[in-house]
């Protein structure tokens, strides 16, 4: 679950259920216990967040809660259908008769209401007072702690499979003194999905420095050399444009030809820090994933003699998206399998599973994608996980699906929801969620799909909010919002009693 998503659920809940008051004074006293449940739960609901990758449960707690508050929401929309319905039947005059177990009856649709607010309100009571075992401190969102990993400069250049290319292109651009004529310093952004290898790529770069700074020596020398120097700004995040312009003027004095590179996951921010070349990487090639797969996974470095082991370790591997982390963390793992069955039932597993058993490499480097998106990017992105994996989704499809459920917002009424979602869309786009685009002539996106390994991830942060079933109904339970069909659905399929209770 997102760092930050409860919290704005609870803070929107909090301000429309209060409005409910003035309209339902007989619900008011329990609409206040609701609401002071709400704000004591919010005080504390960010700090739970961010511990629930440690605690079960925790993790049992917030699943508790997000299904209270959906009922919440649900609670609400059923009020607002309700009035529209009043609207619509006292504009046509037929609000006179109506009988009196029909469900547009008044009275009867006060007590269900009032029925469903003393459950829900009992549910957030009884949470609130679990919340104590826990030992939570208040915690606001500016107050939210995002662990940055601690990088270094030390490499052993022989552990480092493929990149011969890319070093070579990036070494050329550090030498390249022409490369911005209007600014001193130059600065380059290495950009790229996590796991890739942005990193070891700028490690390999910086011990390369005393060349680089040979060559520029040989090639020029004048008063200012001492003032040239090579900075590296790696794993940067922010995309606050006022905060990377004050950053950029206490670094702009350098002499001529000094260079800075940075490594991001973000697009925008290789444009936001003014870049003057912009490095996107890609995977490794197939003969260097399977290169580097034999490294770490087989005794000295050869292949078994077992080629049905080679061929399962080939199709593991697949699910790596040619991330040379990913391979890393599943060839260490396999460097440990004993038997075949171990290696078809590891084959069988999606890699967020796998990684479970070592040491969570791959899905640290996948959460922190996710923990990063603002809010609103966070349930279009785990909307997603209802399309299969390889899935090539239309732009506009998608755009659709999530105005249709009311995750494009937009505070100006004059603005087209459609215009807003293509945003969100490029948000993700420039963010490397994306990949396998097809452009048309008028250089805009038509469609695309998502890499395996973020998909793995949208599968584990909509857990049971977002399903996708078999023909048995599979995975289906009380918790699902949003289902989608595994299979081709045609007469012969009957609705599954499990997809009634949902």
């Amino acid at each position: 679950m997102a760092e930050g998503y409860l919290l704005h659920i609870i803070e929107k809940l909090i301000y429309n259920v209060g409005s409910l008051m003035a309209a339902n004074w007989r619900m008011r006293d329990d609409i206040q216990r609701l609401i002071e449940n709400m704000s004591d739960i919010k005080a504390v609901v960010l700090d739970a967040e961010e511990q629930e990758g440690t605690n079960l449960l925790l993790q049992v707690w917030l699943n508790k809660l997000k299904d209270a508050l959906d009922d919440a929401n649900n609670l609400l929309d059923d009020f607002s259908t309700e009035d529209k319905k009043r609207e619509v039947m006292t504009k046509h005059k037929k609000a006179k008769k109506v009988h009196i177990f029909s469900s547009s009856n008044p009275l009867l649709f006060t007590f269900k209401m009032t029925q469903r607010v003393k459950d829900i309100g009992k549910r957030l009571e009884a949470l609130n007072v679990d919340k104590r075992s826990f030992k939570l401190t208040n915690r606001s969102l500016e107050q939210r702690v995002i662990h940055q990993r601690e990088t270094h400069s030390f490499i052993r250049e022989e552990n480092v499979i493929g990149r011969e290319k890319e070093r070579k292109r990036l070494f050329e651009l550090l030498l390249n003194n022409k490369m911005d004529q209007k600014e001193n310093v130059s600065i380059i952004s290495i950009v790229g999905f996590g796991g890739l290898g942005k990193t070891t790529l700028a490690q390999l770069l910086y011990n390369d420095e005393i060349t680089i700074a040979r060559k520029i020596t040989n090639s020029t020398i004048n008063d200012e050399m001492d003032r040239r120097y090579l900075l590296v700004l790696d794993d940067i995040w922010n995309e606050d444009r006022e905060l990377c312009l004050q950053l950029l003027t206490l670094l702009t004095d350098g002499a001529k030809g000094s260079k800075i590179i940075i490594t991001t996951r973000s697009e925008r921010v290789a444009k936001i820090s003014h870049t003057s070349s912009s490095f996107f990487l890609k995977g490794l090639d197939e003969e260097q994933t399977w290169k580097l797969l034999s490294q770490l996974a087989f005794e000295d470095v050869r292949e078994p003699e077992n080629q049905k082991l080679v061929s399962i370790s080939k199709d593991i591997v697949k699910k790596c998206s040619r991330i040379p982390l990913a391979i890393r963390s599943v060839g260490s793992l396999i460097y440990f399998m004993e038997t075949k069955n171990d290696w078809l039932n590891f084959k069988d597993l999606d890699l967020v599973k796998i990684d479970e058993n070592g040491g969570n490499v791959v899905f640290e480097l996948l959460k922190r994608n996710y923990d990063h998106l603002p809010i609103h990017l966070k349930k279009c992105f785990a909307f997603y996980s209802l399309f299969p994996k390889d899935y090539l989704i239309y732009k506009k499809e998608l755009i659709k699906f999530w105005t249709s459920h009311r995750y494009v917002q937009s505070s100006n009424e004059s603005i087209c929801l459609e215009h807003v979602g293509n945003e969100y869309f490029i948000n993700l786009v420039h963010r490397s969620f994306f990949q396998d685009f097809h452009i048309n002539i008028l250089n805009d996106i038509l469609y695309c799909k998502m890499h395996d390994l973020v998909h793995d991830m949208e599968k584990f942060v909509s857990r049971n909010d977002c399903i996708t079933t078999t023909r048995e109904g599979k995975h289906i339970n009380i918790q699902t919002h949003h289902l989608s069909f595994g299979f081709p659905l045609d007469s012969s399929w009957h609705v599954l009693s499990s997809l009634l209770k949902a």
